[in-house]
């Protein structure tokens, strides 16, 4: 919505809407064009009489029916996207809330996929003032969430009159709580009022229905959930001006809607309500301008300074309002000591208070360049040169680098140690550095006479934080168990992340008295830190698990987030940064946030160095980020990480890799769990993953990129080039397994790479293919390598359940098998055993190892499983059976890549090697093909100006 429209086009406007809502919505069109001759109020009439007409407490008379296995028994509500019932959940003997949606809303792909997004989303929230998310059920025509069943009333019930003080801040502390908690996790609730807000028996509040949710990205508005043509979703009393403007929503946009709410609490009606003195049209105005009343409502002197906090959520401009835990701050502040003691600052805008400020900042500005000649003014520097630092091959590449501070040396570390040198002079020094120990990240101390190194032991992949002395003495462990050490810019404590990246903490740099800062909502996460250049907040990467894709593989977003550590909450927070994952972060200079990442102009879009500005007094971002580095002087086929600026922001440097996906094979003995003799299969320049062999044990089958689409080949073990099994331009043929009678290779199939993905079946020796019918979309597949084995074929049912059937490479999908609850899979994770009566399915966990055995030949449909337990390990990525079917190959995740170890079924590990990825063993279990990541990375630097 505009507004640029005149006041008496607004009085206009709100008189046709209200008259066109009188009208069925075929005939309003017809009526508006008859009453005026601008189209422009015309349309702006339409969207806000589809607004007037909702009828939220119309319902679809659903009682005693049936929604997949939930039997509805009452009526609760509706809303623009769906009505809610209490239901019975037969299996788990509970009542649940079940919204279900509008059939406009489910007969729209993108809008139920979005509604399901969302849902799961919200789902991942795991806050006491959030409603519980269970599942969601598609049932014929009906798309629906369930979701925990909160007893109580909605906050509406209190709304009228004025409310006690004391609730008005218990329940504005508890719902910003809870915002925070969802904020942080990159997700905005666009609905904020008292309908969506539950108050307990006992006081406590639940924050409802996150179905207009939405993760907090650089997304057009024009993509949000609403009936094309009206304003973007939400409550038209409870939107914030930016809604009516059409601007982005974000998170200040909750915190507007939530001073509503409470002003509403606290003084007995809306602040833009129609019962005031003005006009209705008066009051719409001022919610699209955003204008408060300008008299104060309040004499006593308590709630004198609550009504200056709503006034303060409640700005004009975004950028003046506070964040959620900002606003929980000013409650337990007021609610902890007396009314006076709190200070919040209150603006007020106007074009002509606007006006004034632009000039008075300008002729700031021109006070200190005029008078102030000899001030020292400190820019964000621009990079125009690279240059590689060091020559390192494949078999020393380096792990981890950093820059001192005074710019003059280098450290990295590699298989070899950790070594210093001179950016001069070329001289290099070996440092005592750890023994059996793996480093992925160096930080020098400001003084320059250590380094602190984060890795973890190359014997059980433990983390820890160790202390380098630049000269003399050996290394000194500070503290086992976490990761990502960032020593501060005094020199007295370290940054770290734990082990497990659901927390952030500090220590002195002995690694004595620790202090945890800051704990991940499950299932978010940390994976990089660095502090501000006054050393008053920590600059922290969160990762969100958004939901689970229709490929079953996860989806995350990223924030980057302000932590104000002596007032211990996030000041401000980053997600529509250029582009996410961010690579690495490094305070400069001028105190803003320098960051690589990808520069997001294209599909090919190359790394680039960006920075954003950060106030170091609020600890805010500033609301864009500008890139530093010329266009393409990080364009080579490389990744950047490791960034470390020099004091005085002139040189800059990163640890630069290029990565390679090759097929190896080895030599396995069985009897010493050992592989040896590896020789490299592929040996072309592009991404190869093997999946299978031939029966005679002579040929690794495996999938290639080769020209810009996935085709399968087949290479003979000593052979130098590979023989194409199938290739077919403008498709993509991949995870090919074969057949336990050795007739047919199996493999998936797509076009463009686009779901859905079909199963097909070609001849071993070659011919035409064949579809394999799945009944539905493919899932996965595997095969046994035992001529007595089997092919299963798993579908995922709902991200409640995994379903196993019985596969004939013919005849395709069979029986039903086995079931097993569900869990976040990774594609290709699983594998079945040789024998073809077992699967073995990984729990991935960061703090744990733990393998789920699945009987298939249970009776009823139902499984007969159980778990192992993997002593010493944790992060499993895929598991993969022995040929005799004694054990697993297992792959782990580390901060640099995979590890490969052995286990056997009561969980005894052992060490195979640093193979980045998944082993194939031969039907004689003689040779095993894998997978491995060719890393070769070298310390480069930037130069500034």
């Amino acid at each position: 919505m505009s507004k640029d429209f005149s006041s008496s086009e607004w009085r206009e406007i709100l008189h046709l809407a209200r008259a066109a809502s009188d009208l069925p919505s075929n005939q309003r069109i017809i009526f508006l064009q008859s009453k005026s001759i601008y189209p422009e109020l015309i349309a702006e009439a339409l969207k806000i009489a589809r607004e007037f007409d909702k009828d939220p407490d119309e319902p679809l008379g659903r009682v005693n029916t049936d929604v997949g296995r939930f039997h509805l028994v009452e009526y609760l509500g509706s809303g623009g996207s769906g009505e809610v019932y209490v239901a019975n959940d037969p299996e788990l003997h509970r009542k649940v809330a079940i919204k279900i949606f509008r059939s406009t809303v489910a007969a729209s792909p993108t809008a139920s996929q979005r509604f399901i997004r969302e849902a799961r989303a919200a789902s991942a929230l795991n806050h006491p003032g959030i409603v519980t998310i269970y599942e969601i059920v598609r049932s014929g025509n009906d798309t629906a969430i369930v979701m925990e069943l909160v007893p109580g009333r909605p906050l509406r019930a209190l709304c009228g009159s004025p409310v006690d003080l004391q609730t008005v801040i218990s329940i504005g502390q508890q719902v910003a709580d809870a915002l925070c908690a969802a904020h942080s996790s990159g997700i905005i609730h666009r609905d904020i009022k008292p309908e969506n807000i539950m108050l307990l028996p006992d006081m406590r509040v639940k924050l409802l229905d996150f179905g207009l949710a939405r993760q907090s990205q650089n997304i057009p508005e024009a993509t949000a959930l609403t009936v094309p043509g009206s304003i973007p979703g939400g409550t038209f009393r409870y939107m914030s001006p930016e809604h009516f403007r059409t601007q982005p929503i974000t998170e200040k946009s909750d915190i507007f809607a939530l001073g509503l709410v409470l002003w509403e609490l606290a003084f007995g009606q809306h602040p833009l309500s129609e019962k005031s003195e003005e006009s209705s049209f008066d009051s719409f105005h001022s919610m699209v301008v955003g204008e408060l009343p300008e008299k104060p409502l309040s004499k006593g002197k308590n709630l004198a300074v609550l009504e200056k906090i709503l006034r303060k959520m409640l700005s004009n401009d975004p950028d003046f309002r506070p964040s959620a835990a900002e606003v929980v701050q000013w409650l337990r502040e007021y609610d902890d000591q007396s009314a006076a003691a709190v200070s919040i600052p209150v603006y007020r805008r106007s074009r002509n208070l606007k006006w004034i400020v632009t000039v008075a900042g300008i002729l700031t500005i021109v006070i200190v360049y005029l008078l102030l000649p000899a001030f020292h003014r400190k820019e964000v520097p621009r990079f125009i040169q690279v240059k590689r630092a060091t020559d390192l091959s494949e078999e020393n590449s380096a792990t981890a680098a950093a820059l001192s501070h005074d710019g003059g040396q280098l450290s990295y570390a590699n298989a070899d140690g950790v070594f210093l040198q001179s950016l001069n002079r070329n001289e290099i020094t070996r440092l005592n550095s750890p023994r059996a120990f793996i480093i992925d990240h160096l930080a020098w101390t400001t003084d320059g006479t250590r380094l602190i190194a984060s890795g973890f032991s190359s014997e059980n992949n433990t983390p820890a934080i160790w202390s380098i002395p630049i000269q003399g003495s050996s290394s000194q462990e500070l503290r086992v168990g976490v990761r990502y050490g960032v020593p501060s810019p005094d020199g007295k404590q370290i940054a770290f992340i734990s082990g497990d990246f659901a927390s952030v903490g500090l220590m002195d740099l002995d690694g004595h008295h620790t202090d945890i800062l800051l704990k991940a909502n499950q299932p978010s996460s940390f994976n990089l830190l660095s502090w501000s250049m006054n050393g008053r907040h920590l600059i922290i990467q969160r990762r969100h698990l958004i939901t689970v894709n229709v490929d079953d593989s996860p989806a995350f977003s990223w924030s980057l987030d302000v932590f104000d550590i002596k007032k211990r909450i996030i000041t401000s927070s980053r997600v529509n940064l250029p582009d996410e994952p961010i690579q690495s972060i490094s305070a400069i200079p001028d105190g803003s946030i320098a960051f690589i990442a990808h520069d997001g102009s294209s599909s090919s879009s190359h790394e680039q160095l960006w920075s954003i500005h950060l106030d170091p007094e609020t600890g805010r971002f500033a609301s864009t980020a500008k890139q530093i580095t010329d266009p393409l002087l990080l364009a080579q086929d490389l990744s950047s990480q490791g960034l470390s600026i020099s004091a005085d922001g002139t040189t800059a440097l990163a640890l630069r890799s290029k990565v390679n996906d090759i097929v190896f094979v080895g030599n396995f003995d069985r009897k010493n769990l050992t592989l040896s003799g590896f020789q490299r299969l592929t040996l072309v320049d592009t991404s190869s993953y093997p999946h299978a062999w031939t029966p005679d044990n002579q040929y690794v089958i495996f999938e290639s990129n080769r020209e810009g689409s996935f085709d399968l080949y087949k290479q003979r073990v000593h052979q130098r080039l590979p023989e194409t099994v199938l290739s077919t331009p403008g498709h993509w043929e991949f995870l090919p397994q074969v057949t336990p009678d050795g007739k047919y290779i199996l493999f998936a199939s797509t076009k463009n790479a686009v779901r859905p993905f079909t199963l097909r079946r070609i001849p071993l020796e070659g011919g035409s293919t064949a579809e394999v019918q799945t009944d539905g979309p493919l899932d996965e597949f595997r095969c046994s390598i035992h001529p007595k084995g089997r092919c299963v074929l798993r579908k995922t049912i709902e991200q409640r359940e995994f379903i196993y059937y019985d596969l004939a490479p013919v005849d395709g999908i069979g029986r039903e098998l086995a079931r097993t609850s569900w869990v976040p899979p990774i594609l290709g994770d699983w594998d079945i055993s040789p024998d073809g009566r077992t699967v073995a399915l990984p729990i991935h966990d960061v703090n744990s190892a733990r393998v789920r055995v699945i009987q298939l030949d249970s009776t009823e449909g139902k499984s007969r499983e159980s778990e192992v337990s993997l002593a010493g390990l944790s992060q499993i990525s895929s598991v993969v059976w022995l040929a005799d079917g004694t054990g697993w190959f297992v792959s782990v995740d580390t901060t640099l890549g995979r590890r490969m170890y052995f286990s056997d079924m009561q969980g005894k590990v052992s060490f195979v090697g640093n193979i980045s990825g998944w082993a194939v063993p031969s039907p004689d279990g003689t040779k095993v093909a894998f997978l491995h990541r060719v890393v070769s990375a070298n310390v480069w630097t930037l130069n500034g100006r």
